[in-house]
């Protein structure tokens, strides 16, 4: 059984017979940069994927997976369980604001917009046949990330919600 952690970045690892992928996609909720921190192919005889992934949670492609363990990653991303998690907080920000506008009546607050959130499918993005797994993994993360960000600014600008009124690191399901 995993835990939640948080970090600013997640590897994404894909590998085929002759190379692996790897794409840094950035989760900050206060990243305003473009969420791909970076994308390298290796040929399997080459190693260098060691320093990409050493110390960063991974989110593994099927095919990956063996690649990123054999390159020394111990921490791998449950992506179901993290969109699982995201949505826990949701109904407790959910509940919490429920309980303020009902104490509040007859002053009507405004609802929050709450993001939504895609499960996860093992996306393939339309690309050249060896990044497909890799960038759709990665996209779809992105779109995660995109979405906490999302989550933060509604919950931030109603201080009467928990958490604080500073941003908080969106929460990483592991393995």
């Amino acid at each position: 059984m995993g835990g939640i952690m948080t970090d600013h970045a997640v590897a994404i690892v894909d590998a085929t017979d002759v190379r692996s992928i790897v794409w840094h996609v950035g989760v900050d909720p206060l990243d305003k940069a473009s969420r791909f921190h970076g994308a390298w192919t290796y040929p399997n005889d080459d190693n260098p994927v060691d320093n990409l992934v050493l110390g960063r949670v991974i989110l593994a492609t099927d095919a990956g997976h063996s690649a990123a363990k054999h390159a020394g990653a111990t921490t791998f991303l449950d992506p179901q369980g993290t969109v699982d998690a995201i949505r826990n907080v949701i109904a407790d920000l959910q509940f919490a604001f429920d309980e303020t506008a009902a104490a509040r009546r007859p002053a009507a607050l405004v609802a929050p917009d709450w993001p939504r959130f895609a499960d996860w499918t093992s996306p393939v993005a339309k690309a050249d046949p060896p990044v497909q797994a890799a960038l759709g993994a990665a996209r779809w993360l992105a779109g995660i990330a995109d979405g906490w960000r999302k989550l933060e600014r509604e919950r931030r600008i109603r201080p009467y919600l928990p958490g604080g009124s500073n941003a908080r690191p969106m929460p990483l399901v592991t393995e």
